[in-house]
């Protein structure tokens, strides 16, 4: 991962979790820019490639 363990990574990743949990219910709002900007961001916070 791009963090060092330590205390610092396990509370980003908390908080990366709660703002996943937080925008996914968005992305399917029917407008473009929301559609396919959260959409790409939701994808990449997914991608496994991307995990520690």
């Amino acid at each position: 991962g791009a963090l060092p363990d330590g205390p610092a990574r396990a509370r980003l990743d908390t908080a990366a979790e709660a703002h996943l949990a937080a925008g996914l219910p968005a992305v399917e709002r029917g407008d473009f820019t929301t559609d396919h900007w959260l959409a790409t961001f939701a994808a990449l916070a997914l991608d496994p490639a991307g995990q520690p």
